[in-house]
């Protein structure tokens, strides 16, 4: 499937250090409801995404974190007009979260293909205590192309957790598809963007689970 599409553009670093399994995890509210985190810490690495919170959640979310995959819009918390909107929608984003990252592999996707201008500066910073690479647009466009709409962050991660390990869990994606389940199990609410086609990425990650390509947890 993705066997000729280059994945990751490399900024500090010539790759990441791979291994054989993951545990891509969402931030859906479903978690609550679940007993994964022993089996998301099972696996050689985790991949989390965005602002999401561990600390005092280990018993929800596993306590393991190697990759960050994180929006854009993380990089620009510096725009206070910006960060007002997140926090009234998700209370928990704070400003510059990413200055807490560190020894981490960090994937950033932006919105099209290319970084807006204003994203140099944050991502110096980032590079100074982490490796970090960004999504391919090839691999943006392979996947806007097979769902009809850009792609979520969630569903670009596991296509390259797909890429790089022979076993790939997948688990606190709700993909929107019950409107009773919090967006994040970290905080309430459950507002949702209208920029992607979260019905046809589970459809998708569902038959890659029938295949037994990845499994999904749900």
């Amino acid at each position: 499937m993705l066997a000729n599409i280059p994945a990751l553009n490399f900024i500090n670093c010539d790759d990441f250090e791979w291994a054989d399994s993951i545990s891509v995890v969402g931030n859906s509210g479903i978690l609550k409801n679940r007993n994964d985190a022993a089996a998301i810490d099972t696996n050689d690495h985790v991949m989390r995404f965005n602002h999401a919170l561990v600390e005092n959640f280990e018993e929800i979310c596993g306590s393991k974190t190697n990759f960050r995959f994180i929006n854009e819009h993380s990089l620009n918390h510096h725009d206070d007009n910006l960060l007002k909107e997140l926090k009234t929608d998700f209370p928990s984003t704070q400003e510059n979260y990413i200055d807490e990252f560190e020894n981490l592999n960090i994937i950033i996707k932006f919105h099209g293909e290319k970084a807006s201008t204003d994203c140099g500066k944050s991502i110096e910073r980032i590079c100074k205590k982490n490796r970090v690479a960004t999504i391919d647009p090839e691999l943006f466009s392979f996947c806007s192309k097979t769902i009809g709409r850009s792609p979520s962050a969630g569903f670009l991660g596991i296509m390259v957790a797909l890429k790089y390990y022979k076993k790939v869990d997948c688990f606190g994606f709700n993909f929107n598809q019950n409107e009773n389940v919090d967006k994040h199990y970290f905080e309430s609410g459950n507002k949702t963007g209208g920029t992607h086609d979260f019905h046809q990425e589970h459809q998708i990650i569902t038959e890659l689970s029938k295949a037994n390509i990845l499994s999904l947890f749900i």
